[in-house]
């Protein structure tokens, strides 16, 4: 299977290269975007937040597998259940008003 090359991000919003990185495994279907286009899309907008880059992705058998930087500090679920309703609507409406 050959190794395809992530979309081009806006150089302005990629993150630097961190001294880990991460793997990630998705199931996707026929009509599943794939994650790489999604990380290309959210890197062209003008968000106040920045967004993993892509450093290679493959696809095997339904699966995109990714190799992007780690990012530093706690992932959502882990930060999620401490946070106070508003800024809990606030991270949903801004996740909404992204994907609209």
């Amino acid at each position: 299977m050959p190794a395809r090359s992530p979309p081009a991000a806006t150089p302005a919003r990629s993150t630097p290269l961190a001294t880990r990185s991460s793997s990630k495994v998705r199931v996707a279907t026929a009509d599943t975007r794939r994650e790489p286009e999604n990380l290309a899309f959210l890197a062209r907008q003008q968000l106040s937040f920045g967004t993993p880059t892509v450093l290679f992705f493959c696809e095997d058998a339904a699966k995109t597998y990714l190799i992007e930087p780690g990012a530093p500090g706690k992932r959502p679920n882990q930060v999620w259940w401490d946070m106070v309703e508003e800024d809990k609507e606030h991270v949903v409406t801004r996740i909404a008003e992204i994907c609209d």
